[in-house]
């Protein structure tokens, strides 16, 4: 694969980008339209830069209190590297955990960070007594209590990558920062399973 970073993006990609984050469930007539372009040039520049790794693909947004997870925690996590492995090992771990979402790994004083839901405080408490404290190589813990999503880092961003002039922002989001995917569907099929 070949970044698309080496080449410039233009007004009418950042636009196309734009309008994709505003209503990421448009047509593809209708999203041209909204972009000032053809269906045919939309089509060519979407091909293009998904070639050029700007669009990774399409993705749905879980409502997880809708689903009945009230609850969810960020983890600051501090590893013992004493032993080599102890990155490796630990994230295996903790992908493993259905009710843990979102993995990063920073460079930094924190190592990990985990977001972790639960259905109310008690279930958490358990998930953490018997699933989070049980994974390898812990050194530390610090627990953050979500209260309120403020803004995403994928919602609507004003201005897609560029160069020239411009400060250019790493694909994950932040400096230092990396986010390992996890499973979400886990967490509800684990959650059916124990309530059935």
């Amino acid at each position: 694969m070949t970044y698309l970073h080496e080449t410039m993006l233009d007004d009418t990609d950042r636009r196309i980008l734009r309008q994709m984050q505003a209503a990421p469930d448009l047509a593809l007539a209708d999203l041209a339209d909204r972009a000032g372009v053809t269906p045919a040039t939309l089509s060519r520049r979407l091909e293009r830069m998904r070639e050029g790794g700007v669009l990774l693909g399409k993705r749905a947004e879980i409502n997880w209190p809708a689903l009945g997870y009230a609850v969810e925690v960020s983890l600051r996590i501090t590893l013992d590297k004493t032993q080599g492995n102890a990155f490796d090992s630990f994230i295996a771990a903790a992908r493993d955990v259905p009710e843990v979402i979102e993995i990063q790994t920073f460079l930094g004083q924190v190592d990990a960070r985990l977001s972790v839901i639960a259905r109310d405080i008690p279930h958490y408490q358990q998930i953490y007594r018997d699933r989070i404290l049980t994974l390898p190589h812990l050194a530390d813990i610090e627990a953050l209590m979500h209260v309120a999503r403020i803004k995403d880092d994928e919602a609507k961003q004003r201005d897609a990558p560029v160069r020239g002039g411009r400060r250019m922002r790493p694909p994950w989001g932040r400096a230092g920062a990396s986010r390992i995917a996890s499973d979400p569907g886990k967490a509800l099929r684990n959650d059916r399973s124990r309530r059935h």
